[in-house]
C-alpha cells in the first residue's frame, strides 16, 4: 500500500487548543464544520497510512498468544487409567 503525505496541521491545531483548554479548565472545545472534517480527514489518512503495521502487529500478537498455548499444550501431561478409563489432565 502506497504512503500517501499528511497534512498533521488539523491535529497540531486541536492538540493546541486542548492544552489550552486544560490550562484555562475550560470544559469544551469548539470546531467548526471545516475544522471537525480536517481534522477527520487527517486521522482518517494517519489510520489508512498505517494499516500495515496495525494489521501487522494484531496478526503478530495473536500467534504470540496461539503458540503460548500450543506450547502449553505440548508440556500438558495426559494419565489414562485402566480400570475406569477416565482421562486426566
Amino acid at each position: 500500500m502506497k504512503k500517501t503525505e499528511i497534512n498533521i496541521q488539523p491535529i497540531t491545531a486541536f492538540t493546541k487548543r486542548y492544552e489550552n483548554a486544560v490550562v484555562s479548565k475550560s470544559r469544551e472545545i469548539r470546531l467548526s464544520i471545516e475544522e471537525a472534517g480536517l481534522l477527520n480527514a487527517a486521522m482518517v489518512n494517519l489510520l489508512s497510512n498505517n494499516i500495515d503495521e496495525i494489521l501487522k502487529t494484531i496478526i503478530s500478537s495473536d500467534n504470540s498468544v496461539e503458540n503460548q498455548n500450543q506450547n502449553q499444550n505440548e508440556n500438558d501431561v495426559i494419565e489414562i487409567k485402566m480400570d475406569a478409563g477416565s482421562f486426566k489432565k
